[in-house]
């Protein structure tokens, strides 16, 4: 249970730290700092079943092998793919309205989870 409540704190930190940054000046961060609270959820919810992951890879095979994770894999995989862009894609320019449709995937992620 330990590992599970330093996830969902580590989790709603992040959650909460991702809503102070603005999606029109830091739209990217606040994408960035979103998945990282929904791979936090992720990893709490695998540690209820007594799994953790040693990278992204591992625990996106996790994510298949359990069905815990079906209702999450496609929106866990968008906000995945906007972070990895976000971060390593100079090019990439979003409007905020766009920030805020990627990071809207986050509650209903952490939701799904029971969380």
């Amino acid at each position: 249970m330990a590992a599970e409540a330093l996830h969902v704190s580590r989790a709603r930190a992040n959650e909460s730290f991702a809503r102070l940054l603005s999606p029109a000046d830091r739209g990217d961060w606040r994408i960035i700092v979103s998945f990282y609270a929904a791979l936090h959820y992720v990893e709490a919810r695998l540690s209820r079943l007594g799994q953790t992951s040693s990278d992204h890879r591992n625990r996106r095979a996790l994510m298949r092998k359990f069905t815990d994770f079906a209702p999450v894999r496609n929106d866990y995989e968008t906000l995945s793919n906007f972070a990895w862009s976000a971060r390593y894609d100079p090019a990439l320019v979003l409007q905020p309205d766009e920030v805020q449709n990627v990071v809207d995937l986050l509650p209903a992620i952490r939701t799904a989870l029971g969380f």
